[in-house]
């Protein structure tokens, strides 16, 4: 029995709506994780440009994160939103191009209409 091929997809948004890191436009050196972790979400991200992990820093209070998991194999595609009520935690290191980013909301969604291009 073939193991499902599940494609994960992280999107960090300002408000507005532009996009400050997309996944899958990032080559094989980028890797992230999403996990529950005291009652808070937690993504760790590698990998992330030191100007991108710039903007995030300085837009950490107008924030709007995306994870998305396609199976391929079953042609399904879960999408949650997260965000925080106030402000996520979030913390950098350019040098190492690492991205810390924890919340308090996972919204999971289905909406056709969204703007985000898959």
């Amino acid at each position: 029995m073939n193991e499902p091929a599940i494609h994960r997809t992280l999107l960090i948004k300002h408000v507005t709506g532009r996009f400050l890191l997309d996944s899958r436009k990032l080559g094989g050196g980028f890797r992230f994780s999403l996990q529950e972790k005291a009652g808070r979400w937690v993504v760790e991200a590698s990998g992330v440009e030191p100007d991108v992990i710039r903007e995030v820093l300085r837009l950490s209070d107008e924030l709007n994160l995306f994870y998305f998991e396609e199976d391929t194999t079953a042609g399904t595609l879960r999408k949650w939103w997260l965000y925080d009520k106030d402000t996520p935690e979030v913390t950098g290191h350019e040098a190492e191009g690492t991205l810390t980013l924890s919340l308090d909301t996972r919204t999971p969604y289905s909406n056709e209409n969204t703007n985000i291009p898959m």
